[in-house]
C-alpha cells in the first residue's frame, strides 16, 4: 500500500508544491502572516483549523524549527517524529517530538532529510537516488502555455539568469551578471522578484531579455523550459535541480558543503572554494566555463 502524504507548508510558500502528484493534500498555514501582523485572532483561527483535522498516523518535522514544531503541536497524530536536541536548528523544537533523530546540523541538507525520513518510515533511501531522480516539479497548462508564449523558439539554448537572493551575501552582483551574460550568444533571459532597476541594467547591458514577474505557477513552469539556469543560492536554482533542468549556483558565505545539490549537470561555484573572499570576486569567467561544459560538453 502507497503512503498518503499531506503536507503542512507556509502559505507564501505553498504554491511551490501545487499540482505535485506526490501529495494528497497542501495545507496552507499562514505562519509568516501571523508573526507579521501579530494577530491572536488569526493565530487562534489556525490552532482551530489544525485540531480539527483527522488523527495522523504519524507527522514528521524536517525542519526543526519552533515554529514547525508547534504546528505540530496542534495536529492528532499517534506519534511525532523529528530532530534531537542536538541536531535541530532550533534546540527547543526537540520537545515537541516522540522521536528523535540525531544527525549532525553540519550534514548536507539532503543527508539530514534523508535520516530524519528513513529512520521515521523504517526504508532504505540511497542518497544518489536523491540527487539522480526524476523531476518531481509541476505547473498547470496555463501556466505551461504562458511559458511557452514568453520563450523563443530558435536552435540556440536557453538560459535563464536570476539576479536574487534572499540575502545581500548570496547576491551576485549586476556588474557581474552584465560581464557574463556578454560572454554568451545563446538565448537569455532574467527572472527577477524585486530588483527591476538591476534587472532592466542587465537587459539594457546586454542581449538577454527580461521576462515579465511571474506568478510561482508561471516560474516553473519557465524554468522547465530552460536548458541551464544561473543564480544564487536560491529557489529558482534549487527549482531548477527539481525540475530536472540544469543549473549553476553560486554560493558566498553559505556552506556550499551543506546546501550544493551536485551533479554533472548541476554544479555549485563558491566564493570559498575559489580561495576568494566573496560572491563578488568570483571571475564570471570560471562561471561562462561550468556552462559551456554543461551546455556543450
Amino acid at each position: 500500500d502507497g503512503l498518503i502524504i499531506e503536507w503542512f507548508v507556509d502559505e507564501k510558500f505553498a504554491d511551490i508544491l501545487q499540482d505535485s502528484p506526490l501529495i494528497s493534500k497542501i495545507h496552507k498555514v499562514p505562519i509568516s502572516k501571523i508573526k507579521k501582523e501579530r494577530s491572536l485572532k488569526l493565530s487562534l483561527k489556525t490552532i482551530k483549523y489544525l485540531r480539527s483535522l483527522p488523527k495522523y498516523d504519524m507527522v514528521i518535522d524536517m525542519q526543526g524549527l519552533l515554529k514547525s514544531a508547534l504546528v505540530l503541536s496542534f495536529l492528532n497524530k499517534k506519534t511525532s517524529v523529528g530532530f534531537g536536541r542536538r541536531s535541530a536548528k532550533e534546540w527547543l523544537a526537540s520537545l515537541f517530538y516522540d522521536k528523535k533523530i540525531e544527525i549532525p546540523y553540519s550534514e548536507h541538507i539532503i543527508k539530514r532529510n534523508k535520516k530524519i525520513l528513513s529512520t521515521a518510515l523504517d526504508v532504505e533511501i540511497a542518497f544518489e537516488d536523491i540527487i539522480n531522480q526524476k523531476p518531481f516539479i509541476s505547473f498547470s497548462n496555463d501556466a505551461k502555455n504562458r511559458a511557452e508564449s514568453l520563450i523563443e523558439k530558435s536552435s540556440k539554448k536557453n538560459i535563464a539568469l536570476f539576479i536574487e537572493a534572499s540575502k545581500d551575501s548570496k547576491i551576485y552582483p549586476i556588474e557581474r551578471f552584465i560581464e557574463l551574460a556578454n560572454m554568451f550568444e545563446e538565448n537569455l533571459y532574467i527572472i527577477y522578484h524585486q530588483k527591476e532597476e538591476d534587472a532592466k541594467r542587465l537587459e539594457n547591458s546586454s542581449h538577454a531579455r527580461l521576462l515579465p514577474k511571474m506568478s510561482m505557477d508561471e516560474l516553473k513552469a519557465t524554468i522547465s523550459m530552460m536548458d541551464l539556469l544561473i543564480g544564487g543560492d536560491s529557489g529558482p536554482t534549487h527549482l531548477a535541480w527539481a525540475s530536472g533542468v540544469a543549473s549553476i549556483t553560486i554560493f558566498g558565505v553559505t556552506p556550499m558543503e551543506r546546501f550544493c545539490i551536485g551533479s554533472e549537470k548541476n554544479r555549485c561555484i563558491s566564493a570559498k572554494n575559489l580561495g576568494v573572499e566573496t560572491i563578488k570576486d568570483i571571475d564570471p569567467n570560471i562561471i561562462y566555463k561550468n556552462a559551456r561544459e554543461i551546455l556543450h560538453g
